[in-house]
């Protein structure tokens, strides 16, 4: 963590302003700022468990002893670890970058990342107006909206469409099933609509300039043929294969129309060098 901190602090110090552009550093600093929480949290339950565990022994087990801070902390840290632990597998995406097909999804969340912070911010302010509406609408007569965590959490698996529209008249037969049909529609059909719209132009824009994308499986190639010749499985040179140079050629052979042309003799040249290359 200490390790990944520096190397951080470093390309901020080294790219300044540029750093900021680039949207795989804000999962890094993510990373970072919730990494150390969690290492906190984790000697805390440590500290705490073993405390706890000396008391019992001392006591036999006849003496209360308050776990509520300590059943508190260790819920958080649960999902500090499942956080983190998404935030990790995410940055495998950045491997896809190896063909331009599988890279597709990596660059069309970067396409759209600048549009995707604006709706977040969107979709957070109307889920906290909703499951404040719904936690004072519903909190002394539902048990699953008691408490404001509860409430919000209903209402993010209300947005999934897993409701008891029953529950909302409770508190009020007219104002619940109404406030309920608002947030309907502006969740589950206006903004889940918006997101799906984000994400299809990003992806058309990024489809567009597909083939103009560099395909870098072949430079995982080079770079395994390069370590087997490190290690002797391989012997002789790799050859490189220049598009620009083939494109003269190409143009010179159609120049010249007849007789072995220099196109030929590069390719045959080719074929022996990839020849030297086999076991």
């Amino acid at each position: 963590m200490f390790y990944y901190t520096y190397k951080e602090l470093k390309e901020m110090c080294r790219d300044k302003m540029k750093y900021w552009s680039d949207t795989w550093n804000y999962l890094e600093i993510l990373i970072i700022g919730f990494g150390y929480p969690t290492i906190v949290f984790y000697i805390y339950l440590k500290i705490a468990g073993s405390s706890i565990s000396s008391k019992f022994a001392e006591k036999q087990g006849r003496d209360y002893v308050n776990l509520q801070s300590v059943a508190y902390i260790e819920e958080v840290f649960t999902y500090l670890v499942g956080f983190l632990v998404f935030c990790a597998t995410f940055k495998f995406i950045k491997l896809l970058r190896f063909n331009k097909r599988m890279g597709l999804m990596a660059a069309t969340l970067k396409q759209c990342a600048k549009d995707l912070r604006s709706f977040f911010v969107l979709l957070g302010i109307v889920f906290l107006a909703f499951g404040l509406f719904f936690y004072v609408h519903l909190s002394r007569v539902v048990l699953k909206y008691s408490s404001f965590e509860k409430a919000m959490m209903s209402t993010l698996v209300a947005s999934f469409g897993k409701f008891d529209i029953q529950e909302m008249a409770l508190g009020h037969a007219v104002l619940g099933p109404i406030m309920f049909f608002v947030f309907a529609l502006t969740v589950i059909i206006v903004l889940t609509n918006l997101l799906l719209t984000i994400i299809i132009m990003s992806f058309a824009e990024v489809k567009k300039d597909l083939e103009n994308r560099v395909n870098e499986y072949e430079m995982v190639d080079f770079i395994f043929n390069r370590i087997k010749m490190f290690v002797g499985m391989k012997t002789g040179k790799v050859a490189i294969v220049n598009t620009e140079e083939e494109a003269k050629l190409d143009t010179e052979e159609n120049k010249r129309g007849n007789g072995m042309s220099e196109r030929e003799l590069k390719k045959m040249a080719r074929k022996l060098t990839i020849q030297d290359l086999d076991f």
